[in-house]
């Protein structure tokens, strides 16, 4: 499962709007980058190999395992 307060966490910590992201991820629209940390829309391993990209971090701290 994606720990979606870490990724607000880190996207507050680097400066970044939901918009930059959604567009950083390739995203023409924040809505589709929104869905996701509101849940409503899956992050796919491709969103969360960006997002380790974005923000310079591994795998495992955007991850949490049960």
């Amino acid at each position: 499962m994606v720990d979606i307060n870490k990724i607000e966490e880190l996207r507050i910590e680097h400066g970044y709007t939901q918009e930059q992201v959604a567009i950083m991820m390739g995203y023409q629209v924040k809505s589709a980058y929104n869905g996701k940390v509101k849940n409503t829309r899956k992050f796919s391993i491709e969103d969360i190999v960006s997002l380790c990209k974005i923000y310079n971090v591994e795998l495992n701290e955007l991850i949490i395992l049960n």
